[in-house]
């Protein structure tokens, strides 16, 4: 044990607590944690390919599968939608697993995920998307015709497509459907 180490047990086992020095603050971390949220679900998914992942209204994912779609969902947005790290990719979604999917497909690619309140008024999202740099929009049919709206201002510049959830092959050409993700 190094020193300023301190070994700890509890129900997961035993592990080793260290003080670091994190934006000018001294704090106890734990030494083997993981670094990123990436690392700490590919973690999970290793140590628990079978168990449950996320579980949303009727749909139950497990962790082997979670992986395998986030893997594919960031290798579409890198390959076919030119996304790397420091972009931001806006959510306007309710709970469901897309929106898990998407928050770790980002963060794999150092996408910045820009979480939007489904409770806020258009006025309010239009300022929101507007000043984001948002350069993809995730959303659901719930909120098509708020969208619309705003797309029809011509003041989202930045943003080079939208995707809707819960659609196969969403009508007129301002939506992809998230299965080409």
């Amino acid at each position: 044990m190094e020193a300023g180490q301190q070994n700890n047990s509890g129900l997961g086992g035993e592990w080793m607590i260290e003080k670091q020095i994190i934006f000018g603050r001294e704090l106890k971390v734990f030494a083997e944690r993981p670094k990123t949220i990436t690392e700490m679900f590919n973690n999970s998914a290793a140590k628990f390919p079978d168990k449950e992942a996320v579980i949303s209204n009727e749909s139950r994912v497990t962790y082997k599968a979670a992986k395998h779609r986030i893997d594919t969902i960031s290798a579409n947005l890198h390959n076919n939608f030119n996304i790397k790290k420091g972009d931001r990719i806006a959510l306007l979604l309710n709970n469901c697993v897309e929106f898990f999917l998407m928050v770790f497909a980002s963060a794999q690619l150092g996408a910045i995920v820009v979480p939007l309140n489904t409770k806020l008024k258009e006025k309010e999202l239009t300022y929101m998307l507007s000043h984001s740099g948002s350069k993809l929009l995730i959303t659901e049919s719930d909120f098509k015709g708020t969208i619309e709206s705003i797309l029809s201002k011509g003041v989202l510049t930045e943003l080079k497509q939208a995707f809707l959830i819960n659609e196969k092959q969403p009508p007129g050409d301002r939506y992809l459907s998230f299965c080409v993700l």
